[in-house]
């Protein structure tokens, strides 16, 4: 279903320019069929296959800066260095093994559409990050704020050693079980909060 409604879109886009000779009409609908084209390459594209869903999204992203009339020296290079940074960049990473004498930032693969927000502007190619202190995994699943034993999450963890153990840390996660993700409680303000709390 959602391709025959990208398709049906574009012939519509098309059609914008048949039914004007205006040049601009020529130019915003061809940029609309290619936005939608690349977004349709974008859809099928599953999330494992993380550089090419983001060269994909880029690309559509470009199209729609032509029909605000981005002059196209600014579109290349701006779109043309994300581009390269997308293909270029590492996409795996490794882990460490896991103390109780330390707390650690774990992190996955982007599995939705947020997540893959997530990894387009974070230097690394992850999808949300939780926080690993005492065998606990704090974490936002389904937009609230859990508590998960380690043995419980998936194999494709990936756990980055951040410092030594704190109790103000771990009181300060627990404090924040069941709240619900928002602007002021994502896993960006809880690791900003666990650096204040540990010192």
């Amino acid at each position: 279903m959602r391709t025959i409604l990208c398709i049906a879109a574009s012939i519509v886009a098309g059609q914008y320019f048949w039914l004007s000779d205006s040049i601009d009409a020529y130019a915003i609908s061809l940029n609309a069929q290619l936005f939608i084209a690349w977004a349709l390459v974008f859809c099928f594209i599953p999330y494992a296959r993380l550089m090419e869903k983001s060269a994909a999204f880029i690309f559509a992203l470009s199209y729609i800066a032509d029909v605000f009339s981005v002059p196209i020296i600014v579109n290349v290079v701006m779109f043309g260095s994300w581009i390269l940074w997308a293909i270029y960049r590492p996409y795996t990473m490794p882990t460490e093994k896991v103390s109780s004498d330390y707390v650690y930032w774990c992190a996955h693969k982007p599995d939705n559409f947020i997540g893959f927000l997530h990894s387009l502007i974070d230097p690394k190619p992850l999808g949300g990050y939780g926080i690993c202190t005492d065998g606990i995994v704090y974490i936002y699943r389904h937009g609230e704020f859990q508590a998960v034993p380690i043995d419980n999450m998936p194999l494709g963890m990936i756990y980055i050693k951040a410092m030594k153990r704190s109790d103000n840390v771990t009181a300060y996660l627990t404090s924040k079980v069941g709240s619900r993700w928002g602007f002021r409680n994502n896993c960006i303000v809880t690791r900003m909060m666990c650096n204040v709390y540990a010192r």
